[in-house]
């Protein structure tokens, strides 16, 4: 019985785990989209200050650069959930599902590794940021700055979703031989929980 309750409440930390993670996908894409309408508005602005009414808007061209690093970071994390980025995979798609699976996990760990990498690098610059000033909006720029940790966290958070993915793919094929038990899916969690409810 404690085994069966140690696992319910392991599902249901995963649950909540998903639930979670799928609040941050949806304020990261709402975040991008928000970010891409002020880009428009902003430089509509700027062209329309300079060119029809001849007198500039200064501040436009600096709150559609902030904004275009901030929705480029993110879109980072957003690619990666979509796996969207660009890959040759001949080679990849050449081998059988069982190589191809490892393959791809060793790729992946290659990628985490840079992005923990990256992240430690990023952080001075945020540091950095924090001395510096904008020059027309008078903003610290670590709020500049510290889109590329972030923009990292989430891409990282993104690549450990699939791997997780991979995994889950291994246990359920049977290339991976293990004494736990397999993992659940979502579905497999929610039923447990009501189980338990009832």
């Amino acid at each position: 019985m404690d085994k069966k309750k140690r696992l319910i409440n392991l599902n249901r930390g995963i649950l909540l785990l998903q639930k979670i993670l799928n609040l941050i996908d949806i304020l990261t894409e709402a975040l991008v989209i928000i970010g891409v309408v002020v880009i428009s508005l902003t430089v509509f602005l700027a062209v329309l200050s300079r060119y029809v009414f001849v007198s500039p808007i200064v501040w436009t061209i600096e709150v559609a650069r902030f904004f275009f690093i901030w929705i480029v970071l993110l879109g980072v994390s957003i690619t990666e959930r979509y796996e969207a980025h660009f890959r040759v995979t001949t080679f990849v798609d050449s081998l059988s599902q069982s190589v191809r699976i490892y393959v791809n996990l060793l790729a992946d760990l290659v990628v985490i590794i840079t992005l923990v990498i990256l992240f430690f690098i990023s952080l001075p610059y945020v540091e950095q940021g924090s001395r510096g000033i904008s020059p027309v909006l008078q903003l610290p720029l670590n709020y500049v700055f510290i889109s590329l940790p972030v923009g990292v966290v989430l891409a990282l958070v993104s690549r450990l979703r699939k791997v997780w993915h991979y995994i889950h793919e291994i246990r359920n094929s049977g290339m991976l031989q293990t004494k736990n038990t397999p993992t659940p899916n979502l579905e497999q969690i929610e039923y447990m929980n009501r189980l338990e409810e009832e």
